[in-house]
């Protein structure tokens, strides 16, 4: 039994080191070739076989990274095991600390300190109520003596059409 699982071991090492082990070497060759390829793309010199391998490569790409991801989370979460609770005293004097560090204990509404929790969050509400329910009187902005520069019909016609895939591309 134990050597059986010495051997599935040493099958394990060798196909982590083989498929696993060289996954950001396979990223970084995707990634060259797709930059290649887009470089070519916007030369607008790519094949339509170029255009499906551009496809295929960003797919290969998306799930390289995602494979990636995993394999350091996974090495994150062995870390975490072997290194047991040790830390989880410290941590949650961390978070406590914090907590305790970024509470309001004290709120000045009109001049007077409010210092009872539900009466902060009541003050907050209402403050942010009448914010939000402001009605803006816009007799009282006083626009003149402002110079205005008026656009024609057709600017203002060019403002108002859908933008275009060539106005994206633009820098």
């Amino acid at each position: 039994m134990v050597s059986n699982l010495e051997n599935l071991k040493g099958i394990l090492s060798k196909w982590n080191r083989e498929f696993i082990g060289c996954l950001e070497a396979n990223w970084k060759e995707i990634n060259e070739k797709l930059r290649l390829l887009k470089a070519k793309e916007e030369q607008n010199l790519l094949s339509d076989m170029e255009l499906v391998d551009k496809r295929c490569l960003e797919n290969k790409l998306i799930a390289l990274s995602r494979q990636i991801k995993m394999k350091w989370w996974s090495k994150s979460r062995k870390l975490w095991i072997d290194g047991g609770d040790k830390n989880t005293k410290y941590f949650q004097n961390s978070v406590k600390l914090r907590r305790k560090k970024n509470k309001i204990k004290e709120l000045i509404v009109d001049d007077v300190a409010v210092k009872d929790s539900k009466q902060i969050v009541w003050s907050f509400a209402k403050w942010y109520e009448d914010l939000w329910s402001k009605e803006e009187d816009m007799d009282d902005i006083n626009l003149e003596g402002l110079s205005w520069c008026s656009i024609t019909r057709e600017e203002g016609m060019q403002l108002e059409k859908p933008i275009s895939i060539e106005e994206i591309g633009m820098h």
